[in-house]
Order: C-alpha cells, then structure tokens, then sequence
C-alpha cells in the first residue's frame, strides 16, 4: 500500500474533537460524553481519504432509553449526481441524574 497522501475521515473527526477541545468549545459537552470514536475505519472497516473538502455536515442527536445520548455527525454530498450521506464520528454520553433517561 502507498503512502497516504490525504486525510481520511477518522483523521477529520478526531483533529475536529482536538481543536474544539483545546479551543475550550467541548467543556459543558466533556461533563457527559463517556467516549468518541471515528465511524470509518473502527467501526465499517471502510476509512477513505478525503480528496475534496466540499460537503455538509449534519448531526444527529438521540436519547436513547438504555444508551443514554448518542451524537452522530455525519457529511453529505453530491457524488456522480446521487446525494450520499456518510457518518464519520459519533459521541457516546449520559445524562447526569436521569439514569436511562426515562420518558424520552
């Protein structure tokens, strides 16, 4: 295999969770998250790199009944002419003095 040349998406979500950690920007968010990983690569086995930096990011957030919060960003673009949307981190957390979040 060559030498790696671009970014990949684990690489983007993890120097994104850094610099808004070392900005400060994840302090009240740090209080609850339990851990963060990269979906690529960890999870699929399917890491890319990323040769264009030309896509939305959207998030998800859900408050699940045993999983306590769970946070998916995810990037959408245009490739070929079909839309694609892709998940390339996810933040897993609780929330403090709710256990499983009950009622949600």
């Amino acid at each position: 295999m060559g030498k790696r040349i671009h970014d990949t998406t684990s690489d983007l979500f993890l120097n994104t969770i850094k610099m808004a950690r070392e900005a400060g920007a994840l302090d009240a968010l740090d209080a609850i998250v339990d851990y963060e990983m990269p979906t690529g690569g960890v999870l699929t086995s399917d890491d890319i790199e990323l040769t264009k930096y030309e896509f939305d990011t959207a998030f998800s957030v859900n408050i699940g009944a045993s999983e306590g919060i769970c946070i998916v960003a995810y990037s959408s673009a245009k490739q070929a002419g079909q839309s694609m949307q892709r998940p390339f981190g996810g933040l897993r957390g609780h929330v403090p003095n709710r256990g499983a979040c009950p009622g949600f």
